[in-house]
């Protein structure tokens, strides 16, 4: 058989004479192996484990990190060698459910610290090595952002608190796990935030104006110039009015919901203001060229914008990018959208 296509949550039971069966499970897709013995008749209880050829009776499953061929072929030797009786193998998936239960009895709960940060978000830290280079995906208000805990078991992932904080955010494991933690923020009653949300492979850029600010000036805040909490903060104190920061950028590469914030920082002295905010299609450019443009397959780009005022008002609404002629430049009007994102107004 190919232990290569083995997926998630597949049990491989080794079927054994004299009421014993043995059964592997496969729980991440870098091939962590659990290898149970099941209790049966008047068979002793309990688990076994293996490392290399080498296999001896353990208090609780063991979890081993390996290939699939050299799980095969080390499992097999070693249990011909121990159990000559051994007669078939078989493969079949589990319920996802009983697979979940496995992977967390297995691993158990990992670390997760939840750190609020200025400026309305969230910092995740997970640290459970025995999830090492498994997916996570973070569901919070139903957006799923796709992550990948790291080699040594560690993952930092930085939430925009783009709804508000407070809110049970879901963290689901490779193996089935989940995971609940509440979104802590810091500053929600001093930002607004305007958010854009999409989902098509591409990029969208949120550019900000702040007090007429002319394109690459100061005041022009974007990914490229992203200005910072501390940044945005300091010159709030200093001039006497919010100034902004994007608080989440994205290129639109990563597996999952894209998302771009602009987080505005109000001053409490301050009486009005506005922030002109546009939104461009920054990977079709100014010139839409191949699956951009016309016909293509990403001509036509939805997306959703999303308003928090610091007082907790929310709202959402759909837009898109239609499509434009291949190879005939844009005006700087059809590039960035003004009517994709209203302005901000200040009102004290």
């Amino acid at each position: 058989m190919s232990f290569e296509r083995w997926e998630i949550g597949t049990a491989v039971t080794i079927a054994a004479m004299r009421s014993v069966s043995l059964k592997l499970v496969v729980c991440s897709k870098v091939f962590h192996v659990i290898l149970h013995k099941d209790a049966k008749a008047n068979s002793r209880g309990g688990a076994c484990c293996m490392e290399s050829d080498n296999i001896g009776p353990v208090s609780s499953w063991t979890l081993f990190p390996r290939r699939p061929i050299e799980v095969f072929a080390a499992v097999t030797a070693g249990l011909l060698s121990l159990f000559p009786f051994l007669a078939t193998v078989s493969a079949e998936p589990i319920p996802s459910a009983e697979g979940a239960q496995l992977a967390q009895a297995v691993c158990g709960e990992p670390e997760i610290a939840v750190t609020p940060l200025a400026g309305g978000r969230t910092q995740f830290s997970i640290s459970d090595p025995c999830r090492a280079s498994q997916s996570v995906t973070f569901k919070y208000v139903g957006v799923p952002f796709e992550r990948k805990v790291g080699v040594d078991g560690r993952l930092d992932f930085l939430l925009d608190c783009f709804a508000g904080d407070g809110s049970p955010v879901e963290i689901a494991f490779e193996d089935g796990s989940i995971f609940s933690r509440n979104a802590e923020a810091r500053d929600m009653g001093r930002v607004s935030k305007i958010s854009v949300l999409w989902a098509a492979n591409v990029n969208l850029d949120i550019h900000a104006f702040e007090y007429a600010a002319s394109f690459g000036k100061p005041g022009h805040v974007w990914a490229a110039s992203p200005s910072s909490p501390e940044d945005a903060r300091s010159l709030a104190r200093s001039e006497g009015r919010g100034r902004g920061f994007m608080s989440h950028v994205s290129d639109g590469g990563n597996a999952g919901s894209h998302l771009e914030v602009y987080t505005f920082w109000h001053h409490r002295r301050q009486t009005q203001g506005v922030i002109r905010l546009a939104l461009d299609y920054a990977s079709r450019g100014s010139i839409p060229q191949g699956d951009a443009c016309e016909n293509g397959a990403l001509a036509e780009v939805e997306f959703v914008t999303l308003r928090l005022s610091r007082t907790g008002e929310f709202s959402r609404t759909a837009g898109i990018f239609e499509p434009a002629a291949c190879g005939t430049a844009l005006s700087e009007q059809a590039r960035f959208s003004t009517k994709a994102i209203p302005d901000l107004f200040i009102k004290n």
